[in-house]
C-alpha cells in the first residue's frame, strides 16, 4: 500500500508538471527562466487540489489511514504553493490581482480564500482528536464542504474570465486554475458510505 501511495504521488506531481510546462513555457512563450518557481508553482497547486480531492472522497469510503496521508501531503504542497506566491506576488506576474501597485478586490479575495483554505485543511486532523471530547458536530459534518467551498472562491476568483475564452487558451489547453476547479468539486459529489450498525 505505502509503495502504492508513493507511486501515485510521484505520477500526480509528473502530470502537473509536464501539463505545465506544456501550457506555459511551450505554448504560451513563458520564459524557461520562469520555470523553477512561477511554473513549478503552478504544477504544485494543481498536485494539491488533487491531493485534497482524494482526501476528502477516501475519507468519505472509510479509508481514513489513506485518506490522512494525502492530506499531509497536500498541506505541504499548499505550503510550498503559498510560500512561492507570496514570493512572486507583484503585477509583473500576477497583474489580474493589482490596480497599479495596490492589490485589488479580486486578489485580496482569492488570497483570502486561499489561505482560509490552508487554515482549515490544517485544523481538520485535530477535529477527529477532538471529537470524542468536545462538541464539535458542525465542523466534523461540513468541514469539508467549507473546505471544498473556500478552494472554489480561490480558484474562481483567480481564473474566471480565462475560463470563458477557449480561443485564447494556449495550445487549446484549458486553464490549470479551470481543471483544479472541476477537481476541487467532484468530492461533493461522492456520497459518504452509510454507518454500519
Amino acid at each position: 500500500m505505502k509503495k502504492n501511495t508513493i507511486t501515485y504521488i510521484i505520477l500526480v506531481l509528473l502530470f502537473t508538471l509536464s501539463y505545465s510546462i506544456v501550457r506555459y513555457n511551450i505554448f504560451k512563450d513563458v520564459p524557461w527562466t520562469d520555470l523553477p518557481l512561477y511554473v513549478v508553482n503552478k504544477a504544485i497547486s494543481f498536485a494539491a487540489i488533487i491531493y485534497v480531492a482524494a482526501y476528502l472522497i477516501l475519507e468519505k469510503k472509510d479509508y481514513h489511514e489513506l485518506s490522512n496521508k494525502m492530506r499531509k501531503y497536500a498541506t505541504n504542497l499548499i505550503y510550498i504553493h503559498l510560500t512561492i506566491s507570496l514570493i512572486l506576488l507583484t503585477p509583473s506576474y500576477y497583474q489580474k490581482f493589482f490596480d497599479g501597485t495596490k492589490m485589488n478586490l479580486t486578489g485580496q479575495i482569492s488570497l483570502l480564500s486561499g489561505v482560509l483554505a490552508l487554515g482549515l485543511l490544517n485544523s481538520l486532523r485535530f477535529t477527529k482528536k477532538l471529537g470524542a471530547k468536545v462538541s464539535l458536530s458542525f465542523f466534523k459534518k461540513h468541514g469539508a464542504e467549507i473546505l471544498l467551498f473556500l478552494i472554489a472562491i480561490h480558484l474562481f476568483a483567480m481564473g474566471f474570465k480565462g475560463w470563458l475564452t477557449p480561443g485564447n487558451w494556449p495550445g487549446e489547453m484549458p486553464p490549470i486554475s479551470l481543471l483544479s476547479f472541476i477537481t476541487a468539486v467532484i468530492p461533493f459529489f461522492i456520497k459518504k458510505n452509510a454507518v454500519q450498525n
